[in-house]
């Protein structure tokens, strides 16, 4: 959590910062003009939670469907329980990728501050909530936020069952693309990733993706 979630990031919002100050000045043509500046904070923010899971609804189908993504992606399907601080629990070249289309897109357009605290905000909380070990009940909610009661059967140990609910806030392209998952009458088992040789100390996290011996199929 402490790694990826504060170090991490500050280091890439630092790096988009930097980058996005030179391509303004070698380039005359500006991204702002695509966005919604002129429309009320909540507008914005709305627009970024539907865009921006737009893009990470199918970067999260991407990490479940090439090989090379899902050996990054085990890190955080890894935990046989779920509980709060596993929102933090990524590969730092996952985190990245996900940076990209999480803010570095909307940096480049020029979202204001503000927008982006709002938006942020909405995403830490459910995040937790997401994979907290707490029963919520969301009710009818959950045709609209991604949340606990969907999360945790991505998190399946049942690979059939674990390919739903991509949405990271929104379940909105999971309900457009057929992938929402929700059914009334069971409970999800057993969760994780069927490799039981997946390291759990953090150093060889980061290293397991590239251990072939792990991913014999790869």
């Amino acid at each position: 959590m402490v790694l990826g979630q504060g170090a991490l990031e500050w280091l890439l919002m630092f790096g988009a910062l930097f980058l996005t100050t030179t391509l303004a000045t070698i380039t005359p043509w500006r991204w702002e003009s695509l966005w919604i500046h002129d429309s009320p904070l909540w507008m914005q923010a709305v627009a970024m939670l539907v865009v921006g899971d737009f893009f990470r609804y199918w970067l999260h189908r991407a990490f479940h469907r090439f090989q090379w993504m899902w050996r990054l992606h085990t890190v955080h399907h890894s935990p046989k329980r779920l509980y709060w601080v596993n929102v933090g629990r990524f590969h730092p070249f996952e985190q990245a990728l996900q940076f990209v289309v999480d803010a570095f897109v909307f940096i480049l357009l020029g979202v204001q501050v503000e927008v982006f605290s709002i938006y942020f905000v909405f995403y830490a909380v459910n995040g937790f909530y997401q994979h907290s070990n707490c029963l919520v009940r969301l009710g009818w909610l959950n045709w609209i936020i991604a949340g606990p009661e969907l999360h945790r059967w991505h998190h399946s140990l049942d690979v059939e069952k674990s390919n739903h609910n991509y949405g990271n806030n929104l379940i909105l392209w999971d309900l457009i693309f057929g992938t929402r998952y929700l059914p009334k009458t069971r409970k999800v088992d057993n969760l994780g990733v069927s490799l039981p040789n997946f390291p759990v100390s953090i150093h060889k996290q980061f290293v397991a993706p590239f251990d072939r011996k792990l991913f014999p199929s790869s």
